[in-house]
């Protein structure tokens, strides 16, 4: 795995605020930095974290705490932080009734409002376009 990763342009890891995902994404975020990518084994060009399962309603600060210490660590972290996933009302799926996951559906434009998604692929496109 961590050779396929080391052809990779870019690397976007995802952390959620648990402290056992983030110390294990830092753990690899730091092994793949420091002895591939900064000893040239790597072709990657930048390697970014970023949150997943953002409760919007939460104003804790515990992001930024976290962020603060990544920061120390020289590690960059998107800006945008997308909403947990959402899910969709039950619909009809012909004679089933079923509940999906935002993630399998092309995103309704209502849906799209407040998740944070249009900001997020902005980010990355700007991060990965070409100068």
């Amino acid at each position: 795995v961590v050779k396929t990763l080391s052809q990779m342009d870019y690397i976007f890891a995802p952390m959620s605020a648990d402290r056992f995902v983030v110390e294990s994404t830092l753990q690899f975020a730091v092994m793949f930095r420091d002895n591939l990518m900064t000893t040239g084994q790597a072709k990657t060009k930048g390697l970014y974290l970023f949150w997943t399962m953002v409760d919007g309603r939460e104003k804790n600060g515990l992001y930024d705490l976290y962020e603060d210490v990544i920061a120390e660590m020289g590690l960059p972290v998107l800006s945008t932080r997308p909403a947990r996933q959402q899910e969709v009302p039950a619909r009809s799926l012909g004679r089933a009734q079923e509940r999906v996951p935002l993630d399998h559906l092309p995103m309704d434009a209502s849906l799209l409002k407040g998740s944070g998604i249009r900001e997020f692929s902005e980010e990355i496109s700007r991060i990965i376009r070409p100068q």
